[in-house]
C-alpha cells in the first residue's frame, strides 16, 4: 500500500521539517552540553562505541530501544560529538510530521499546521 499525500500536505511537511531542522540546529552544533541528559546520552554513545553493552555496561532508565537509538544515530553520524544529538533531529521531525498528519485528518489544514507549528518551535515538548 502506498501513502499518498496530497501536494499541500507535501508542501507542508517539507515546509514544516525545514523550519523544525533550521530551529534545531545551533542546538545540534553546540560545542558544549546542552543539559545534563544531553552529557549523559553523549557519553551513553562513547562508551557504546567503545564496545560497552546497553543495559549491562551502560545504563539507560529510558526505554528498552534508547540505546539502540542512540548507538543507531552515533552511527549514522559518523561518530563525531554531534551525532548522537542526531536522535533528538529525527525525533523531532516525526514527532511534527505525525502531529501535521493527525491534525489533518481530525480536523483542517489550518488547524493542522498550528498544531504542528507548535511543536515545531517548543523544545520541551521533545
Amino acid at each position: 500500500m502506498r501513502l499518498r499525500l496530497p501536494t499541500a500536505a507535501a508542501t507542508d511537511l517539507a515546509l514544516l521539517g525545514a523550519v523544525t531542522v533550521l530551529l534545531r540546529v545551533p542546538a545540534f552544533l553546540s560545542t558544549r552540553h546542552l543539559t545534563f541528559d544531553d552529557g549523559v546520552f553523549g557519553a551513553s554513545a562513547v562508551a557504546m562505541r567503545d564496545g560497552d553493552l546497553p543495559f549491562r555496561d551502560v545504563f539507560s532508565s529510558q526505554g528498552p530501544l534508547f540505546l539502540p537509538l542512540v548507538w543507531a544515530a552515533d552511527l549514522l553520524g559518523f561518530r563525531t560529538p554531534d551525532a548522537p544529538r542526531l536522535l533528538s533531529m529525527v525525533s523531532a521531525l516525526v514527532v511534527v510530521g505525525a502531529t501535521y498528519l493527525a491534525g489533518r485528518r481530525i480536523t483542517g489544514r489550518a488547524q493542522a499546521l498550528l498544531a504542528a507549528g507548535l511543536v515545531t518551535t517548543s523544545g520541551t515538548v521533545l
